[in-house]
């Protein structure tokens, strides 16, 4: 029981330290923009790829944090991750570099990015402190 409520607290920091942090430039952004009375240009943050960038982020911390574990089990959790933190990379230098991008393309994405960068990592962080904790 002291263990699960161990787990559920260290999940939650996960949520709060990783996932929040990671769109924290982008809410800044807006914070910014309204203080300002200026208009916030969602078309841009969104345009840019600066959510891609934002889903990087939160993979990189799970894939750095990992990358040495000797798990014997289930190692497809650690290559998704690889796999799709390449793929975000990929995928924003794509957006960056080209000036002739179609914004709902963009838009599809960024959330296509977002949404994989939270589940597989949230996957992968469950997965690997149940793992390290004899868990599995």
């Amino acid at each position: 029981m002291e263990q699960n409520k161990d787990n559920n607290k260290t999940m939650i920091d996960w949520w709060i330290g990783t996932v929040t942090l990671a769109f924290f430039p982008i809410i800044v952004s807006v914070i910014i923009s309204i203080i300002r009375y200026t208009e916030v240009d969602f078309v841009r943050m969104i345009g840019d790829g600066e959510l891609i960038l934002s889903a990087f982020t939160i993979c990189a911390p799970t894939l750095i944090g990992h990358f040495n574990e000797k798990i014997k089990v289930n190692k497809i959790l650690f290559y998704l991750l690889l796999i799709s933190s390449f793929l975000q990379l990929v995928t924003y230098t794509s957006i960056k570099t080209n000036s002739d991008n179609t914004f709902i393309i963009v838009v599809i994405a960024s959330i296509l990015c977002v949404g994989s960068s939270v589940i597989i990592s949230w996957k992968s962080e469950v997965f690997f402190r149940e793992a390290n904790n004899g868990g599995i």
